[in-house]
């Protein structure tokens, strides 16, 4: 997994960044993470938190036609929890998700 660096999202320097990629994968187990490629090839793997997630938590599943999909996605830091409920570690979490016009 590669972390990236991260630029700034909105004017007041809040500590949430927004990221541009396409989805490639979605996958659960004690989480659930959403895959982006980025800019440069790089790879950004973070917990789906945004609203958009919950229906695709539910199912354990992403439809088949959001693979692919240009986003910008606002990055902030979540909680990765183990079976059991109790917190592992910090890690970063997709809190909202903006498709592109083209795409949707």
């Amino acid at each position: 997994m590669m972390l990236l660096a991260l630029l700034p999202f909105g004017a007041q320097g809040e500590d949430k960044v927004g990221i541009d990629g396409v989805i490639s994968d979605f996958h659960c187990g004690d989480n659930c993470y959403l895959v982006l490629d980025t800019a440069g090839g790089k790879e950004l793997i973070a917990l789906c938190t945004a609203p958009q997630c919950e229906s695709w938590i539910v199912n354990g599943a992403i439809p088949p036609e959001v693979i692919g999909a240009r986003v910008n996605v606002r990055v902030e830091e979540g909680l990765q929890f183990d079976s059991g409920g109790n917190v592992m570690a910090a890690f970063p979490a997709i809190a909202n998700i903006h498709f592109s016009a083209e795409d949707y």
